[in-house]
């Protein structure tokens, strides 16, 4: 790149960065601590908001799925009403904080409110994880909005499933994992797993957040954290699960009900893929591609590339594809959706006619398109009748 292009480029950030708002604006000199800190507070202020009125308004979501009367049953077996346990048992986290919920505000709600949870501790920290890996807290504000407002989470976030509280774990873990020195120290990796260890037992996706990090430690040839926490964060629910005496469990019947969703046209094919990543990501995907096509941060790059690559042995081993499954590639995906939707403010905004109208308006525009585009959709769903378990 010239050093001509690269001033245009700079001088168009700056002309994009003095449209947004004043709360979100960098200076060309560093803050100072006390300012960095208001700004961060007023970011998170706003993710938790939003994520609010998201939550609030699809609260309780009546989604029809099967899974929910499986996750039923072990709440009773948590509460020792059954001795019956099911493939799901290798979720046990949310049935059990659910248990101790269920008598007081039924089986339904007790999931809305551990879930309502996840939803907001998983927006705030995936919010945290992008202002870390790119040091802009408008980027990440853009990014937990996308995550926040995102199809599946106004569709399933408060149902009777453990997807959400993947979802949060990864983000803790992933923003565990960006933090840690070049070396990583004792006492780092022995939270990593243990969050990890843990999120893995509320939903087997968060493996994506262990790939992540071990794939980051070669590159930085930290091989005692590498060995370390790979074996320290399985022992936990490996632990759990020959505790439950789970060996034929986990290695037979759920490789067996792999099988027989895998190779089914319905459950698995190249137009179900392509449908679970539109629902999943929505009009995200081009903000996305326009991000990794235009950022020039090494940092975000390599964080959403990496993160990306880290969820496909997931994305490939799930046996059904659905948009709540694709979603689980999100840290990558909208680390450069954040860029991408500031990209695509900047540019148009910059055309001759277009430039009429002020970047903050476009930006505004852009993230109303993807928000209410999703509200929409989501609409059908809040008319569902409850599933009855």
């Amino acid at each position: 790149m010239c050093w001509h292009h690269h001033a245009n480029f700079h001088a168009g950030h700056k002309a994009l960065y003095s449209g947004v708002p004043l709360i979100f604006h960098r200076s060309s000199m560093e803050p100072s601590k006390s300012l960095a800190l208001r700004l961060r507070l007023r970011g998170e202020t706003l993710v938790l908001l939003i994520t609010l009125a998201c939550l609030l308004t699809h609260f309780g979501s009546p989604v029809r799925c099967s899974d929910m009367k499986f996750y039923a049953e072990l709440v009773r077996f948590f509460q020792g009403a059954t001795d019956r346990v099911n493939v799901y048992i290798i979720r046990p986290v949310t049935p059990f904080i659910a248990s101790f919920l269920e008598p007081f505000v039924g089986m339904e709600y007790s999931f809305a409110l551990i879930n309502a949870i996840f939803w907001l501790v998983g927006a705030i920290m995936f919010y945290k994880v992008v202002r870390h890996v790119s040091q802009d807290e408008t980027k990440a504000l853009m990014a937990a909005i996308l995550f926040t407002s995102s199809l599946p989470l106004l569709r399933t976030g408060t149902a009777m499933l453990t997807y959400v509280g993947g979802y949060c774990f990864m983000s803790i873990s992933l923003y565990l994992a960006v933090g840690m020195e070049e070396r990583a120290s004792f006492k780092q990796i022995v939270w990593f797993s243990t969050v990890t260890g843990l999120g893995i037992l509320v939903n087997e996706m968060v493996l994506i957040a262990l790939i992540y990090f071990l794939i980051d430690r070669l590159f930085k040839r930290d091989f005692k954290a590498f060995i370390a926490s790979a074996l320290m964060t399985m022992s936990i629910p490996l632990a759990w699960y020959l505790a439950m005496g789970m060996k034929k469990l986990i290695f037979t019947m759920y490789a067996e009900r792999a099988s027989s969703y895998r190779y089914l046209p319905e459950y698995w094919s190249v137009k179900k893929f392509l449908k679970s990543m539109w629902d999943a990501y929505l009009f995200s995907l081009g903000y996305a591609l326009l991000g990794f096509l235009l950022e020039q941060d090494e940092r975000v790059l390599r964080f959403s590339v990496l993160a990306f690559i880290s969820s496909l042995p997931v994305l490939i081993g799930w046996p059904i594809m659905l948009a709540i499954v694709f979603f689980v590639s999100y840290p990558g995906v909208l680390a450069l959706a954040g860029s991408g939707v500031l990209e695509g403010a900047r540019l148009l905004s910059s055309k001759p006619v277009l430039k009429r109208v002020d970047a903050r308006l476009w930006l505004f525009l852009l993230i109303a398109v993807q928000l209410g585009y999703a509200w929409f959709s989501s609409i059908a769903w809040l008319k569902l009748p409850p599933i009855s378990v």
